[in-house]
């Protein structure tokens, strides 16, 4: 018996096998190397954002404790502090804080007698089945305690980042299957007469794969363009979803610098100050007012600054909340202008006239003009309500020199201090992006009037 002749594939066999594997090898291929370095890149940023955070953190920590502390004062900074925190004293063993010693990784190396003041150790591992990343710092010349040893741990969950790089990982396998299955049916459809176009689309799936636009297209049937379509739409979408996540990296690194600049400021000014008074044994009493001045400043610039990060990061949460009640306006204005000691030369607002909304939050958007008003501007300080329908319009003036044009578009910007010629070091940037974050949560805005001379801002606010 003769052995049968064995068949050679047809060219839309071969077609199809050629466009399905290579289709398969680099989508797995693009994914894997996407996913692998998203992943890196998620991780890495948020351990080096940690890093700074905890630097940041524990620093300002060693300045205000001792061993002499009480337990509750202990607990307090243990509990403020972000992540799971415990303060050991590496001499008595006392510690306080939600993470137990026993639960510290020895390859942190806290008890290491040789082991240099202020440096930094980190580990990534995991803790009770979570992934987490541990780090530690143990300071020997505390200021108010020189001989101390105490260690400041913290475990930060990175969960989120895990589950982050997990959707990355389905994401990339649904995109994968998707796109083989497309391949597939496109084959089946078309068949053999389409070889050419089938070549085209391969071309194009590939650029856009690999990150490039899609290349000019000819039309050519019609459920080929069709497709060539898509690609294109989905080539212009996942370009702007890139961009948009450059962007937020941006902003995060930005805001991250801008607060690590904020903070050091008054830090830099305690320092010194201590510093020199730690050098000079003869110290007169007036110097030390004026050190304690400058310490007493910084500590209240500090506290500002830390309400404020507090507030911007419920806001971005989406975690703040509002409760509203029925209010009479001018007696809250008026409690406003005596809680600020603002002079305000003018309130005009209608006698009894009622708004429902949070007295709260509207305090802090008027306090905060107020305060911006009083700071960069000159008197008098003007607060007029107007009532247009169901809104209500809340203008807060000054008669100073007035916002440029240049600066009316990022006034509100976080950390934009746009007089710092007559800034009196006091602000943080932060007030009017609160204030405009906060009338938007209540349903209305905060906007610039245009107006010379002075600055005019105008609060909306709907009436129920």
């Amino acid at each position: 018996m003769t052995a049968r002749r064995l068949r050679r594939p047809t060219l839309r066999t071969a077609i199809a096998l050629v466009l399905v594997g290579s289709t398969i090898a680099v989508s797995v291929i693009v994914t894997g190397v996407v996913v692998f370095t998203a992943g890196r890149i998620v991780y890495e940023s948020r351990q080096q954002g940690l890093l700074d955070e905890f630097s940041t953190t524990a620093d300002a920590l060693f300045t205000s404790i001792s061993t002499g502390s009480p337990e509750d004062t202990w607990k307090y900074y243990a509990e403020i502090l972000p992540g799971e925190t415990v303060i050991i004293d590496l001499d008595s063993g006392r510690s306080a804080g939600e993470l137990r010693p026993d639960q510290v990784p020895d390859a942190l190396a806290i008890d290491d007698d040789t082991r240099r003041s202020g440096d930094l150790t980190s580990l990534m591992t995991t803790l009770e089945g979570r992934d987490v990343f541990f780090v530690s710092v143990v300071r020997d010349d505390l200021p108010q305690d020189p001989s101390a040893r105490l260690a400041v741990v913290t475990a930060y969950s990175m969960e989120p980042q895990r589950e982050q790089v997990r959707e990355l990982v389905i994401s990339g396998a649904l995109l994968s299957g998707g796109v083989v299955v497309l391949v597939v049916l496109l084959e089946r459809l078309l068949g053999g007469a389409l070889t050419r176009p089938l070549r085209r689309l391969v071309d194009t799936a590939q650029a856009v794969g690999s990150g490039e636009g899609p290349p000019a297209w000819k039309p050519s049937f019609d459920d080929v363009d069709r497709v060539a379509d898509a690609l294109r739409l989905s080539s212009e979408q996942l370009g702007s979803t890139i961009a948009q996540l450059q962007r937020r990296e941006a902003e995060s690194r930005q805001l991250v610098s801008d607060v690590a600049h904020e903070l050091r400021t008054p830090l830099t000014s305690m320092m010194a100050v201590d510093e020199l008074l730690d050098e000079d044994e003869h110290t007169t009493a007036e110097e030390r007012a004026v050190a304690a001045a400058v310490v007493r400043t910084g500590t209240r610039r500090l506290h500002t600054l830390i309400e404020h990060l507090l507030e911007l990061s419920r806001l971005d949460a989406g975690v703040a909340r509002v409760h509203r009640t029925t209010l009479v306006l001018p007696d809250l204005l008026a409690d406003v202008i005596d809680a600020t000691g603002v002079d305000v030369v003018e309130l005009r607002a209608s006698p009894g006239l009622q708004i429902r909304t949070d007295p709260s939050r509207l305090h802090t958007v008027v306090a905060n003009l107020l305060t911006n008003a009083s700071r960069h501007g000159r008197p008098p300080v003007t607060v007029r309500v107007h009532e247009d329908g169901d809104a209500l319009h809340i203008d807060v003036g000054d008669q100073g020199p007035g916002i440029p044009a240049a600066d009316a578009e990022r006034v509100f910007d976080r950390f934009v201090t746009t007089d710092r010629s007559r800034s009196d070091g006091a602000g943080t940037g932060l007030g009017l992006a609160i204030a405009r974050d906060s009338a938007r949560l209540l349903g209305g805005d905060l906007t610039l009037l245009p107006r010379s001379p002075g600055a005019t801002f105008r609060v909306t606010l709907p009436r129920v």
